[in-house]
């Protein structure tokens, strides 16, 4: 998250100093009095989840023991923690623009993301030994490799044009619908015979900012935005497994850093 961060301000300040260069009349001065633009989008994200984990369950003082037919393991353990992790993925997408007022505009920007995200086990025997690297691992860890159909309905505040840069600040709800969510098998010859299945549906809400950078024929922006899941999305089975028992809720949030050309 950080080199996205820092990989972010940087695209900012290398396009701002070449603007910069550039003074006297404004650039593609017509883009101003139009209603309605089109553009597409082409950004990075950093997809996981916000788990919240069931933390009587987890209680150590109280361990509520697995049998080893459940956890795959050779002897009887417990749930220690569940850490979600994220990985670095691609988006592209179209964007349209509405003009609402000089300053606001309504914004439709449908996409397609593709991502990689996780959730490991922290699995302790009845001796407190930590089985994280067992040779059983695969059944430690849950990785999703995620591509989404996103539909995003925006709210964008433009400020006022300085010369050929612009800030603004957005945001709004975005439905997705999962194409593919399947569970990684990273070793094929130890089948896992407890997956966690996710929900397809999701809504998320948005938030973001960025700045608009004007050229002779076309606008180019540059946003991050902040995106999170606003329900649970784990699809629990009839008989719960130990995966499913150890988090209450567990929900999609993503970073994404985007560049849109209009």
């Amino acid at each position: 998250m950080k080199k996205t961060t820092l990989s972010f301000i940087f695209l900012i300040l290398i396009t701002f100093n070449l603007n910069a260069q550039r003074r006297g009349v404004p650039n593609f001065r017509d883009y101003d009095f139009e209603n309605v633009h089109f553009g597409f989008l082409l950004g990075m994200n950093q997809m996981g989840f916000c788990v919240k984990q069931n933390f009587d369950l987890l209680n150590e003082s109280t361990p509520i023991l697995f049998p080893s037919a459940e956890t795959g393991l050779s002897v009887d353990s417990y749930l220690k923690s569940v850490i979600p992790s994220s990985a670095p993925g691609l988006t592209i997408g179209i964007t349209s623009s509405f003009k609402i007022t000089d300053n606001f505009y309504f914004r439709f920007t449908p996409a397609v993301v593709w991502g990689s995200r996780s959730i490991k086990y922290s699995i302790v025997d009845r001796t407190g030994k930590t089985l994280d690297n067992a040779a059983d691992k695969i059944l430690s860890q849950k990785t999703f490799n995620s591509y989404l159909i996103e539909l995003p309905l925006i709210l964008r505040f433009q400020g006022s044009r300085i010369q050929n840069t612009e800030p603004f600040v957005q945001a709004g709800l975005k439905y997705t619908h999962t194409l593919n969510n399947d569970e990684e098998i990273i070793n094929k010859d130890v089948p896992d015979k407890f997956p966690l299945n996710l929900k397809k549906d999701d809504v998320y809400g948005v938030f973001g900012l960025g700045f608009n950078f004007y050229f002779d024929w076309f606008k180019m922006g540059v946003e991050g935005s902040m995106n999170y899941g606003l329900q649970d999305i784990l699809k629990r089975s009839t008989t719960e497994t130990m995966y499913e028992k150890g988090i209450t809720s567990l929900k999609s949030k993503y970073f994404q850093l985007s560049v849109t050309f209009e």
